[in-house]
């Protein structure tokens, strides 16, 4: 029987192993080490195409009309379109960002000839003092030094911030992540933050079976001899051997990049290979409610830093925000304390995730953005609340195709 999943719930009940203390490079497949993404975001360029539904619901939780909001989206994609236009040239900058006006402020050095094509473009540009090349170099640094210390929460290039910024439970503590922290002077922040969670649970919603517990879809993708297969957050994947919808066999393990209690860096990436005629549409489930998300039928994208989007997941409903990073490294643990995983290449953002919302769509401008892949315990986001306070970490969806050369959609 052929079976179409939209993005459901699908929250990952965890299986947990016995954590090691070292944390060597990850290989990635074909023997590359890939602890973190540093490469700049690709820039392409994309539709602002947001549903009626989604428009209310962003307009009714961020204060503006439907017409505001919808404004406000359309300068958004506008100016990532004329920023694709300037690379497509031959122009390279340092990290991009949307600033507080709405406008998208590229970073070069003052005079250079990128500087002035994007001035005449109509951008503001910024010579950063740091830029986002030296700021994941830095992170990278310091998450290297941060992978058995459990009283790190994050390390994360801010690029908006010109920083990286590290989170800490404790700022007051004597570690060496905050030693080397302060070697770097202004060019890190460090703030004092809630440990943070992967967020999978075993209750209640629409859901793909785990033996026990659910996630909420990822996307769909195709692989290199034109098997369909569900790209996804890798913690809903590990220790899994079949995935069901409705009680029926739906697809079965791919591969993870993630393994919990291990003392190894992890990427939450993974995919499962789907059974014969079933598929991953790329409409978002509503759980039955009057809200809808974005298509993400135009394929994938990193988008630029400040760009708003939204998120469906079982839990939380659609909730939305904006990107506020790349290339973050995070620190998992657990009820008690326990390091869970660290795991390195997640896009940050404002919007607001809980426990059973793993995995879930990330969305704009008919684009796959990222899956999500835990936050801070304890965040109450209610459901179907829009522009709510809160934040998270998600998988982009780029990363995770040219991790396991993936095609995004299903061919």
């Amino acid at each position: 029987m052929k079976r179409t999943f939209v993005h459901a719930a699908l929250v990952g009940s965890l299986a947990f192993a016995g954590m090691g203390a070292a944390m060597p490079a990850l290989a990635a497949p074909g023997g590359a080490a890939d602890t973190a993404i540093q490469k700049s975001p690709e820039v392409k360029k994309v539709k602002a195409d947001f549903s009626d539904k989604e428009l209310k619901i962003m307009a009714e939780s961020s204060g503006r009309t439907v017409a505001a909001q919808k404004d406000h989206l359309q300068a958004q994609f506008t100016q990532n379109n004329d920023y694709y236009d300037l690379v497509q040239a031959g122009n390279t900058y340092d990290g991009a960002f949307f600033n507080d006006e709405n406008k998208l402020v590229l970073q070069a050095p003052a005079g250079s000839q990128a500087a002035k094509a994007a001035e005449a473009a109509g951008f503001e540009v910024r010579d950063a003092a740091n830029g986002e090349s030296k700021l994941n170099d830095i992170a990278d640094a310091l998450a290297k030094l941060a992978a058995d210390d459990t009283g790190v929460v994050s390390v994360a290039p801010r690029i908006a911030d010109d920083a990286v910024v590290v989170t800490v439970t404790d700022p007051k503590a004597d570690t060496a992540v905050l030693d080397k922290a302060a070697e770097y002077g202004d060019a890190v922040t460090v703030q004092k933050g809630e440990r943070n969670e992967l967020h999978a649970t075993a209750k209640g919603g629409d859901k793909i079976g785990l033996g026990g517990g659910y996630c909420s879809a990822g996307f769909p993708a195709t692989d290199g001899e034109g098997n369909h297969v569900m790209v996804w957050a890798g913690h809903c994947i590990e220790d899994q051997d079949s995935f069901t919808v409705e009680g029926q066999d739906f697809g079965s393990y791919g591969e993870t990049a993630f393994k919990s209690y291990d003392g190894q860096p992890d990427r939450d990436i993974g995919y499962i290979v789907l059974g014969d005629g079933n598929e991953v549409s790329t409409e978002a489930n509503t759980y039955g409610s009057d809200h809808g998300i974005t298509n993400a039928e135009e394929g994938a994208w990193q988008a630029p830093i400040g760009t708003e989007l939204c998120r469906t997941g079982a839990t939380s409903g659609v909730t939305c925000g904006e990107v506020t990073g790349y290339n973050a490294t995070v620190n998992y643990s657990d009820s008690q304390g326990r390091e869970v995983a660290q795991v390195s290449g997640l896009g940050e953002s404002t919007v607001c995730t809980a426990a059973g919302d793993s995995g879930g769509a990330y969305t704009a401008g008919n684009q796959a953005v990222g899956m999500t892949s835990g936050g801070p315990a304890g965040q109450d986001c209610g459901f179907n609340g829009g522009y709510v306070d809160g934040s998270s970490y998600f998988q982009p969806v780029p990363d995770a195709l040219d991790y396991y050369n993936l095609e995004y959609g299903h061919k």
